[in-house]
């Protein structure tokens, strides 16, 4: 897989220890690419917010401040196709740059998303054992709450109709599915041995002909694999030399992004909506690429962005969690009243879950995707293509 040169562990060990020094034994930070740790951080903000608001939608009022920052929040969606875009450009470039046995790929892809995945899933089996209630799991157990936790096991929830346990785990379904088509797809059409024009070519069509045939579809999962698609299409005109640098223009699609879908989402067809999405978030992830030292890159290379980007698929499979547990005590003595949010109260409340969530996400991730995820040999590095998609 691709990976980034050795640490320099004397430096790491000599430098003053900061705060996000606390689960990342080694200098994991290190080993990444900066910018794109930063729109990974980015994305899982988008998708906590995006989830945020959707829990207080009771106590939000439909005019005024609270309203506003509630509709900004709910394009919150976008972090998943953003998500989903940066996968794909890793995952593709890794194979592309370092063909491998697909048993040590998927080994790889294996101990990347299961341990942590596996131990909150636990911990949902356990919640809905102490509260039966809200149980998901359907009745008789066998075979048929049994056959629905192994579903949800193998990550089938997104492409069968079944729910998944976990509310945030659908996207995880098109994320493995992307991991065992990528090899297949590359070694099929043994696309090493062709021209970078006639890959870019490929992608290309086949990027515009999912996004074509998914639009028309009830629940549009070719839209999923049509950004998985152009995260290699990414990944191969990036690398060109003749590809044009444009300092800035990701954060111009990063600003125009959110408001012009809601825009055209009125006015246009969903299929428009869906490629000015792409284009953008194309042109975001670009710009961090090829530019790093452009202003965006600047913005996302933060080091608190950083820091949360490492422990975004923790945050991604926890914040659920941590989110309606929050929100089963502000129902119980909180929000009993009636009233609607204040924009001091919003604030503060999305502040505190945030906050809440992130440190359960360092908990989970020092405890279990740190030590169970990442190389463990002195010296060994991190791969660039640790992300997973949130939902």
């Amino acid at each position: 897989m691709a990976e980034e040169p050795s640490v320099n562990r004397k430096h790491w060990i000599l430098r003053r220890p900061t705060w996000s020094d606390w689960g990342n034994p080694g200098g994991l930070l290190a080993n990444r690419l900066p910018t794109l740790d930063g729109a990974r951080g980015l994305a899982a903000l988008l998708v906590f917010g995006r989830h945020f608001c959707t829990l207080t939608i009771p106590w939000t009022p439909d005019h005024g401040a609270v309203h506003h920052l509630f509709g900004l929040l709910d394009r919150g969606a976008l972090g998943v196709d953003l998500l989903f875009l940066l996968s794909g450009y890793l995952i593709y470039g890794s194979l592309i740059e370092n063909p491998q046995s697909f048993d040590r790929y998927l080994g790889r892809r294996l101990r990347r998303i299961y341990p942590t995945f596996i131990t909150v899933f636990l911990v949902y089996l356990v919640l809905m054992w102490v509260f039966p209630e809200r149980s998901k799991i359907p009745q008789p157990f066998w075979p048929t709450g049994a056959w629905y936790l192994l579903a949800n096991l193998a990550l089938l929830p997104g492409v069968i109709p079944i729910p998944p346990v976990m509310v945030v785990a659908w996207s995880l379904s098109y994320e493995w599915v992307s991991y065992l088509a990528w090899p297949v797809f590359i070694e099929t059409l043994r696309l090493h041995s062709w021209q970078r024009l006639g890959r870019i070519l490929l992608l290309a069509v086949a990027t515009a002909a999912f996004l074509q045939w998914g639009a028309s579809q009830p629940e549009q999962p070719l839209i999923k694999f049509s950004l998985l698609l152009a995260g290699g299409l990414l990944w191969e005109v990036s690398q060109s030399p003749m590809a044009p640098r444009l300092p800035g223009w990701g954060l111009i699609a990063l600003l125009a992004v959110a408001p012009l879908s809601h825009w055209l989402l009125m006015t246009w067809e969903v299929r428009v909506v869906q490629r000015w999405i792409l284009l953008c978030l194309f042109l975001l992830l670009y710009d961090l690429v090829k530019t790093p030292a452009s202003l965006t890159g600047r913005l996302l290379s933060n080091r608190w962005l950083r820091h949360f980007g490492l422990v975004s698929y923790s945050f991604y499979l926890i914040h659920s969690l941590v989110l309606h547990a929050i929100f089963l005590v502000w129902n119980r003595w909180g929000g009993t009243d009636g009233s609607m949010f204040s924009l001091t109260s919003y604030v503060a409340l999305m502040v505190g879950a945030c906050l809440a969530s992130l440190m359960a996400a360092q908990v989970l991730f020092s405890l279990v995707e740190r030590p169970f995820s990442f190389p463990r040999r002195e010296g060994a590095t991190a791969p660039r293509e640790n992300s997973t998609a949130v939902s």
